[in-house]
């Protein structure tokens, strides 16, 4: 099945978050989505209140696992300075910690720690979905430019060259 296109990313958290919700009804409350891709004053606004600066867009806590979700859609551009800021966050503050850019890559994270009862190994990670963060904070170190294009294949290539 493909994966369907979206146009902004709270669209993709969404079907996330529903997807969560129906396949899972007695998980309510063990997923939930930060929402913060919804403008500069509103974000103002929400870190005023306690929004914590670099979130992922989704976190979770199943049993002793707690972790985060960064979605990111295939071609849209992020400011490195931002990219490394939830990079680090991912990788530093959470058990499990994934950058993801399609529904099937979400789902695929979230039924394998439910099966496996552990966080998700991204050393074999069968999913071309699903991104270490550590790929990530990797590239970011390389690249000499202030914003980069969202592109899996970028990451990938980089570190098998590494």
């Amino acid at each position: 099945m493909m994966d369907k296109k979206y146009t902004h990313e709270h669209q993709l958290q969404a079907d996330c978050v529903i997807w969560f919700a129906e396949k899972y009804p007695t998980m309510r409350g063990s997923l939930w989505g930060n929402f913060t891709e919804q403008g500069a004053a509103n974000a103002g606004k929400k870190l005023s209140l306690g929004l914590v600066k670099d979130l992922p867009d989704i976190m979770f806590r199943f049993g002793y696992i707690f972790g985060g979700i960064e979605l990111k859609l295939p071609g849209t551009r992020h400011s490195v300075e931002h990219l490394l800021g939830q990079a680090r966050w991912l990788a530093y503050n959470t058990d499990g910690g994934y950058f993801c850019d399609s529904l099937s890559g979400f789902q695929y994270i979230v039924e394998t720690i439910l099966a496996n009862q552990e966080p998700l190994d991204l050393s074999i990670s069968a999913h071309e979905s699903v991104i270490d963060p550590l790929f990530i904070i990797n590239y970011c170190y390389s690249v000499k430019t202030k914003t980069i294009t969202w592109n899996r294949e970028n990451f990938i290539k980089f570190v098998n060259d590494f």
